[in-house]
């Protein structure tokens, strides 16, 4: 109790500082929606008016955004609407008995939470199976309950499939290679642990290297979203930037003309 308690205060601790982590990156992103709304909304359409006014042509960039602007002033509900029903209708299906366990199989194969959440399932795995082993339980019930610690469906699926090769006869470690789910320095530890006999203290072991690792994924995760933020609000920026900067040259270029 007292190492699960402890697991659950760092996961705790963990989240908090992911959260802390999103808020800078959050609000960059949404000032730099809000300045590019800004910009397509009121400030280019008033320029490029005085542009017209003034040489009678508009540069071909600044026609698409105005043409894209015009586009979404026009059908801004529909597009909401049509955006609040895929997410509606991709809730159902990632809910539903056909659709969970492909999503769930997809999310551990996305660039950034995917490695977290296999990271987040080694830990809680490996800890509760190795809390239930040191603490008298047969390895094959500790199995069924650890199998339930995760909500994937698809994960879940592979460790039942576990279970049955090892109630079938077959060694722990030679079990979880099966599927796929574990990296080859973890199964090594438990195979060590089934040679020697502390398959208990090969477990414990285990979990306390995924659950390090999985701080070091979550940081890592955390760190590469910030500048990907950046970089997205530096793109926004700068095309608002070089519109902007063209309706300038284009009114210069047209008053030196007259």
């Amino acid at each position: 109790m007292q190492r699960q308690a402890a697991y659950l205060a760092s996961a705790r601790e963990i989240r908090a500082r992911v959260s802390v982590a999103l808020i800078y990156p959050s609000f960059l992103l949404f000032a730099a929606l809000a300045v590019s709304i800004l910009f397509g909304t009121f400030l280019i359409p008033q320029l490029t008016q005085m542009v017209q006014s003034i040489s009678g042509s508009l540069p071909k960039g600044i026609q698409v955004i105005l043409s894209v602007t015009n586009f979404l002033k026009a059908w801004w509900p529909a597009l909401i609407l049509g955006f609040i029903g895929i997410v509606i209708l991709f809730t159902l299906w990632a809910r539903s008995t056909a659709g969970k366990p492909v999503w769930d199989r997809v999310q551990l194969r996305l660039p950034l939470a995917g490695p977290v959440l296999q990271a987040s399932f080694h830990s809680q795995f490996l800890e509760t199976l190795a809390s239930l082993t040191l603490g008298g339980l047969p390895l094959l019930k500790g199995l069924d309950l650890a199998a339930g610690v995760s909500s994937n469906l698809y994960i879940r699926r592979e460790v039942k499939r576990a279970v049955d090769l090892v109630r079938d006869g077959g060694s722990l470690s030679r079990a979880l290679e099966r599927t796929n789910l574990f990296p080859t320095n973890l199964l090594e530890m438990v195979r060590i642990g089934e040679h020697t006999g502390e398959l208990g203290d090969a477990l414990r072991r285990s979990a306390d290297r995924c659950a390090r690792d999985l701080g070091k994924k979550l940081e890592t995760a955390v760190a590469m979203m910030q500048p990907l933020i950046i970089l997205l609000m530096a793109g926004l920026v700068g095309v608002m930037a070089y519109t902007m900067i063209s309706v300038v040259f284009e009114t210069m270029n047209a008053v030196r003309a007259r």
